[in-house]
This record gives C-alpha cells, structure tokens and sequence, in this order.
C-alpha cells in the first residue's frame, strides 16, 4: 500500500498551490485575480492573502461569500472573496480592517511632524552657536532705548529757548511710545 502523507487520504503534495498572479496578467488592480480557483478551502485561501485560516472564518461571520461542502467544509471561490476584500477594505492582517483616512487627523499628523521637524531646527542651530538668548536681546534693546534717549536728549539741549519745552514734550511723547514697543505706537 503506497504511504499516504496529507489530510482526507490525499497523498502529500497533492494539495492545490495557490498564488498570486501578476497584477498585468490579472489586468491590474491591487490584488491579482486568477481566473478558475473554485472550491478553495479555508486555509488556501489564508496561504493566498498571508492571514491566518481563523481570520478567513471570521471573514465569512462577517459576509465573505463561501459555501459549504458535502462534508461541511467551508469553500470559497477566489473571484467572488477578492471583490469582497477590496470592498471591506481588508489590510490582509488578521482581524484587522484598513484605518479609514481622516483627513483632520492627517492635519494634525502633518503639524505634528512640522512641529517636531522645526524643534530639531532648533537644536541643531543651538548646537552650532546660531541663536541668542532672549535675555541678551532685551537688554541690547534696553540699551538701545538708552542711546536713543540721550541722544534726544543732547539734541533738545541745542534748540533756541522759544521752541525748547515744545520740542521736549514732543521728544519725550515719542519716546514713552518708542519705550512701549511697536504695538503700542501703532494704535
């Protein structure tokens, strides 16, 4: 008597192979579609997508079309399961269905990853020495603030006496504006 290898007395090897086909021979698409793959079983059908044959019975409590043999035995027909995939938006994982987009959540996707792009800007010029400190700043403002000040004030000290006092006020007034900031000054 010849050794039997497989399940329900088939010798080993016989099984089916089921593959892909290339997508131009199967006329494009995301998955090919191999004409005449009738009565595949469970597990032919997980080998074909990569998932586990439990995810595939899970797909049929959800509506993948299948049939049940003499045996009782679930099979399925590739031309009518890879329509049912696409359409369910399957990831080819097990259990898992394709994360819908969101085009909000892509938004903050993006900001988020701008956001930590222009913090690794930030580092980097750190690094290299390129930024000053905000505390270095306001005082060179200060300063400035200063000279300017004097400066009016030198200039004050050189106008006849007539127009002196009219001339400081006005000197004064734009420098209280000048010591606010731009805000203040353009309102």
């Amino acid at each position: 008597m010849a050794k039997r290898g497989g399940k329900n007395g088939k010798a080993a090897g016989a099984r089916r192979k089921v593959g892909k086909a290339s997508s131009t021979a199967a006329g494009g698409g995301d998955v090919a579609r191999p004409a005449g793959l009738k009565g595949l079983r469970k597990e032919e059908i997980a080998a074909y997508f990569g998932v586990h044959w439990r995810t595939v019975l899970l797909w049929v409590k959800a509506g993948c079309p299948a049939s049940r043999d003499a045996r009782k035995r679930w099979r399925f027909d590739l031309a009518e399961v890879l329509p049912w995939t696409e359409a369910q938006q399957k990831t080819f994982r097990p259990g898992r269905p394709a994360e819908k987009r969101d085009s909000q959540a892509d938004e903050w996707r993006r900001r988020a990853e701008q956001a930590k792009a222009e913090l690794a800007e930030l580092d980097l010029a750190e690094k290299r020495g390129q930024l000053v400190d905000a505390v270095d700043v306001e005082a060179g403002r200060v300063k400035r603030i200063i000279a300017v000040k004097e400066a009016l004030g030198r200039l004050v000290r050189g106008v006849p006496a007539e127009v002196r006092d009219q001339v400081d006020e006005r000197v004064q007034e734009i420098l209280r504006e000048f010591s606010r900031g731009p805000s203040a000054s353009a309102s």
